[in-house]
């Protein structure tokens, strides 16, 4: 990246994580709710239920899977960025990103301290409704459940195996797998019905089209 300023999407989902966080310290059941692996599973989770509902993720993130799941690959680089004399991660993100990651969050050994509120006024109200309903639907369970026990059920996660091993290396996820569904029988926590899912399917297709015929592709 080539940019001098803060782009969008980093501060979408340090305003995501912001929800999270306070979230989190308001409710006295949150489990693990400011810990960085809890935080990028509930952003998943709020990019999966944003993708089937509208056809957008929230964070506007490229998604890789790894051994703890569909990751959003530069949010996760950021949380990297702010750990105690990290390097600037080149791969995913700017330098200016990461520097202004670290002004407002602090990594410890596993939770995310909010040092600065990056306030709200990249989510729109569509966003915030799917960060609200993510996090209902996944307050109480624990970071390694929620990895393990449930990200690990989902096609962008078990697909991925196709074209390489997510539990040993970082492998690209095909966004159009967060719209099928997980074949085991069991509770689907991001289930849509027919009709509203397909047309999400379709404005994501759009979207996509544009974003090339445009040149806007990452």
């Amino acid at each position: 990246m080539m940019s001098t300023q803060t782009s969008a999407g980093a501060v979408k989902a340090a305003q995501a994580f912001s929800f999270f966080i306070h979230s989190a310290r308001e409710d006295h059941r949150s489990v693990d709710g400011e810990t960085y692996l809890k935080l990028i599973k509930l952003l998943w989770a709020a990019d999966r239920l944003s993708l089937r509902h509208c056809g957008q993720t929230v964070s506007e993130d490229r998604y890789s899977a790894m051994r703890y799941g569909p990751v959003a690959s530069e949010a996760y680089s950021l949380v990297g960025a702010c750990k105690p004399g990290a390097p600037a991660p080149t791969t995913w993100c700017s330098s200016e990103d990461s520097e202004w990651w670290r002004d407002h969050f602090e990594a410890g050994v596993s939770e995310l301290q909010l040092i600065r509120d990056p306030g709200d006024d990249h989510l729109s109200c569509a966003d915030t409704m799917m960060l609200e309903k993510a996090y209902a639907a996944f307050r109480t369970t624990p970071r390694f459940v929620m990895a393990d026990d449930i990200s690990h059920r989902y096609p962008e996660w078990t697909r991925a195996f196709t074209r390489g091993n997510p539990r040993t290396s970082s492998v690209d996820i095909d966004m159009e797998d967060f719209f099928a569904d997980p074949d085991d029988g069991k509770f689907d926590y991001f289930h849509v019905d027919a009709d509203t899912l397909n047309a999400a399917r379709e404005f994501y297709r759009e979207r996509q089209e544009m974003a090339v015929a445009l040149g806007f592709t990452r």
